[in-house]
């Protein structure tokens, strides 16, 4: 199994394949997600109804499929996710908790308020059929995320797998995500281990 794909969105910056390009430089979250969605070309009308914890997700996951079109070329029952946070989907917890306080239950924010939704919306637009699952757990966990990836590999007809942490509240955010193929053949690409997940999560600190 190899990582052939890597992308990270976070306050250093974005991030593609461990190279830096752009800087985010203390941009409101909303400013800064619209700003990507339009820089990327990215053409989903329904990003903008998505809570925050979604549109993280949504489009560090359009970053890296922009670069591994042969994905697409798999059955979708070939291709799973697995992702985890630590806040869940608290950010979006609280707004709805607001709306309630205001006697005015939002339905739009409850739709949101479990953190696999995001694992929802990624697989919808890109139509994968997989199996898939959301991970909580107190901070960015390599071992956990390897564990479970490499038992989707074993255990089913998976021959690709999204893999990644996204997590935000308020202004706070980061996202880190890679591609891992069963049967890569890709010059860049590397071992699908745990120091590696660990060296990604890690890269877009180190870089600035």
């Amino acid at each position: 199994m190899q990582i052939t794909q890597y992308c990270s969105i976070s306050q250093y910056g974005v991030f593609l394949n461990g190279i830096q390009t752009r800087t985010n430089d203390n941009i409101p979250v909303e400013k800064l997600f619209a700003e990507l969605y339009s820089e990327n070309n990215i053409q989903y009308p329904k990003f903008f109804k998505m809570d925050k914890l979604s549109q993280l997700g949504f489009l560090t996951s359009e970053l890296l499929l922009q670069n591994a079109p042969e994905i697409k070329e798999l059955n979708p029952y070939e291709i799973g996710a697995v992702l985890s946070n630590h806040y869940s989907s608290l950010n979006t917890d609280l707004l709805f908790w607001q709306s309630e306080q205001e006697k005015i239950a939002s339905p739009s924010l409850f739709v949101y308020t479990l953190p696999n939704v995001v694992n929802a919306e990624i697989c919808i637009r890109n139509k994968f059929k997989g199996e898939n699952h959301f991970l909580v757990s107190e901070e960015f966990d390599a071992e956990l995320l390897y564990d479970n990836i490499s038992t989707l590999f074993a255990e089913t007809n998976l021959k690709a797998c999204i893999g990644g942490w996204i997590d935000i509240l308020n202004e706070n955010y980061h996202s880190v995500m890679f591609m891992v193929e069963k049967d890569a053949n890709h010059t860049n690409s590397i071992p699908f281990t745990i120091e590696n997940i660990n060296m990604i999560n890690e890269h877009q600190k180190q870089t600035n």
